[in-house]
């Protein structure tokens, strides 16, 4: 991880995860360069309220799979879920 061409050094950083992020691997990305870092979890498995993922599912399983085909590790909805963290709940 070699930023510091791209990065300035009073930038902050903000690592977006899903709370599966070891202490260690944490403390190994603060090393590499001095800027200041925020680990934010986000939890992919909520969804908005009024929202039934299996009710969903069953009535359009190909949104659910969206990406699972090239990814096959991907859980249901995590696409789905990847493009509204970045067009909605990053913002707030």
């Amino acid at each position: 991880l070699v930023m510091h061409d791209v990065i300035k050094p009073d930038t902050p950083i903000v690592i977006f995860h899903e709370d599966s992020m070891s202490n260690p691997t944490k403390d190994e990305i603060t090393q590499c360069i001095e800027n200041t870092f925020l680990f934010q979890t986000f939890d992919f498995s909520s969804f908005p309220e009024g929202f039934d993922p299996a009710l969903e599912f069953k009535t359009n399983p190909d949104v659910a799979k969206k990406g699972t085909l090239r990814i096959p590790k991907r859980p249901l909805w995590g696409y789905i879920q990847m493009i509204r963290f970045w067009t909605t709940l990053v913002w707030k």
